[in-house]
């Protein structure tokens, strides 16, 4: 009995001893444990349609992997949701609905273990913009609204289209129509229909349908309210398609009035002395082609008179062209003359010697050219030329320079120069005595500011020199303090003098390799991974985010 007793203890000694053992052992290895490593991407993430698809690197001792989905960096999360498996695609079926369609989501994710103190910790898998709806829609261009319009634009594809819907641009599932309209047959077979009854300045959502079937939407942004024609101190000659209309209408203005053209006509540049302050400017249309002023053989530019004194001149949605490049726009020499402001505000300006050359003693308040494209100026004088009175503030602002022999040049002083948000290719003319900013000795007071610009390479219009770009950077008094900031030249563009202060960032590549058609004034991005296509260069040009 004893002996089986102590059998019995031993046994009992034994299988404790085990136990303890085991316990030790799984407390080591909770001890040796470590929080898991943050989740990796196996691959890339992938939009298809209106699906995002994450692939992870699986963990062994993962349970599951906390997907999270934002549309404002994680300020707010759109999503959330646990995947059992490392590959898993965020849409309806594991957030309960459809993800927008061509919207840029933020994905972040946590490894889960079967212990909450060993999970991971989160990691940012990046942004990616799901596929836009497929659709005939065309998107619109700044030439396919005016202040109260749309003009929609689909290819002749499937169904016909037979409405259209605007939303608020925060209805993005499109679910309350503010405006509809039925689309006549005619409409449907031209593919076009002017939608009317929007508001200025407004973003829409605007929709076509087939039946009640969505065919696609975009975003269509109205422009600033149009001048009133009936308005006190306005001139309306929208009626008339008299090429002198504009010199008539000018005779018989009043000082500070308006003159409104009709959008896409052609008028002749006034031959009366301009003698007192005007603004001349088109009503809104649709279509690219704005209202036309040009010079003729017998006025080659718009002559200011001596003596004058003159608030302002301003330009406003028109193409101002020379019937050669010998021609202006002003091109004056005069004594005791003064003008507040020169504005040039969306317009086209081409085939001059120069835009404005002012001698003599007149002096400028301010001159800019803001949203404007001005190009084929191949001559000796440059974009705007002072050599009279002293000159205040110079804005080139939010707007396209190309095949110019110079942009800015004069030999007086000024207090303040600002280049802001523009695209400058193939100015000034490589290898010549001109500078694409030339103020020779004469200080500049207030600095000059180079800001969010893009600069390509000079221009060679040589039909027998080789293929050189050289060009001459800025030339301006030693008291006159220059700052660039974001601001790129191209890869091909080499400043011969006095340039790389305009330009501390390179873009590796040439004109080409940056631009779709620089040569022939097309600027939008062909190298959408450039770092400056979000916010560099003139905005008309630059990607949306």
């Amino acid at each position: 009995m004893k002996s089986f007793n102590k059998n019995i203890g031993a046994l009992a000694v034994f299988f404790l001893a085990i136990v303890i053992g085991l316990s030790s052992c799984r407390q080591e290895e909770d001890f040796l444990r470590v929080r898991m490593f943050s989740p990796v991407l196996k691959s890339n993430l992938e939009s298809i349609n209106n699906e995002i698809v994450v692939n992870l690197m699986p963990f062994s001792d993962a349970v599951g992997y906390h997907i999270e989905v934002s549309r404002d960096s994680f300020s707010t999360v759109e999503y959330s949701y646990v995947s059992d498996s490392s590959y898993t695609v965020i849409g309806e079926e594991t957030v309960g609905e459809e993800l927008f369609w061509n919207t840029r989501y933020q994905i972040q994710v946590r490894a889960i273990a079967d212990k909450e103190e060993y999970n991971s910790n989160v990691s940012d898998l990046g942004t990616i913009r799901t596929q836009t709806f497929p659709s005939n829609l065309i998107n619109p261009s700044p030439f396919d609204v005016t202040d109260k319009a749309a003009r929609v634009t689909w290819e002749q594809a499937g169904a016909a289209i037979t409405g259209v819907k605007a939303f608020d641009p925060d209805d993005l599932r499109l679910e309350h129509p503010i405006l509809e309209d039925e689309v006549s047959d005619s409409d449907s077979d031209n593919g076009e229909k002017i939608f009317s009854g929007l508001e200025p300045e407004k973003t829409y959502q605007i929709a076509i349908y087939s039946g009640e079937t969505l065919r696609g939407w975009t975003n269509f942004t109205t422009k600033p309210a149009d001048i009133d024609p009936n308005a006190p101190g306005v001139i309306d000659i929208t009626d008339l398609d008299d090429p002198f209309a504009l010199n008539a209408a000018f005779e018989m203005a009043a000082d500070g009035d308006i003159i409104l053209l009709k959008y896409g006509n052609f008028y002749h540049i006034p031959s009366a002395d301009l003698n007192k302050s005007i603004t001349v400017q088109a009503q809104l249309g649709f279509g690219e082609q704005k209202a036309i002023i040009e010079t003729t053989d017998a006025d080659s530019d718009w002559n200011i008179p001596d003596g004058v004194s003159i608030d302002f001149i301003r330009f406003k949605n028109v193409e101002l062209r020379g019937l050669t490049s010998k021609h202006y726009v002003f091109n004056s020499n005069r004594s005791n003359t003064s003008i507040g402001e020169i504005t040039f505000e969306d317009c086209r300006l081409h085939t001059f010697r120069s835009v404005a050359r002012l001698r003599g003693a007149i002096t400028v308040g301010a001159f800019s050219i803001k949203n404007s494209i001005v190009y084929n100026l191949p001559d000796d004088n440059a974009v705007a030329r002072f050599e009279g009175g002293p000159v205040g503030t110079i804005l080139f602002e939010n707007s396209t320079f190309y095949q110019c022999r110079r942009v800015l040049r004069s030999s007086t002083s000024a207090e303040r120069i600002d280049f802001t948000s523009c695209t400058f290719s193939e100015a000034p003319r490589h290898n010549d005595s001109s500078y694409i900013f030339d103020f020779g000795s004469n200080d500049v007071s207030g600095g000059v500011g180079i800001t969010n610009c893009i600069f390509g390479r000079g221009w060679n219009n040589s039909s027998t020199e080789p293929e050189e770009y050289t060009s001459r950077g800025f030339s301006f008094g030693d008291n006159t303090n220059v700052s660039a900031t974001n601001s790129f030249k191209t890869g091909d563009f080499v400043w011969s003098h006095d340039g790389e202060m305009l330009t501390p960032l390179t873009y590796s590549g040439s004109i080409e390799d940056l631009w779709e058609k620089p040569q022939e004034g097309d600027f939008n991005f062909k190298d959408k991974g450039f770092s400056g296509a979000f916010n560099c260069g003139d905005p008309r040009w630059r990607i949306e985010l």
